[in-house]
């Protein structure tokens, strides 16, 4: 099977980076925090091999 490509993305310049960042900024778990840049890793898709079925 092969390795599946990663790309990583900073999200920045994205349009929804004010939405994700007031998500991650009320989230207790990051208080204290402070954020500067957060990333998106997203992977390659490689569907599963077809199987062929044969009859003896």
């Amino acid at each position: 099977m092969p390795n599946k490509k990663t790309k990583t993305v900073k999200i920045r310049h994205l349009e929804c980076f004010s939405a994700i960042y007031g998500e991650l900024a009320q989230n207790p778990e990051y208080a204290g925090y402070e954020i500067e840049e957060a990333v998106l890793q997203v992977k390659s898709y490689i569907p599963p091999p077809s199987k062929t079925w044969t009859r003896r």
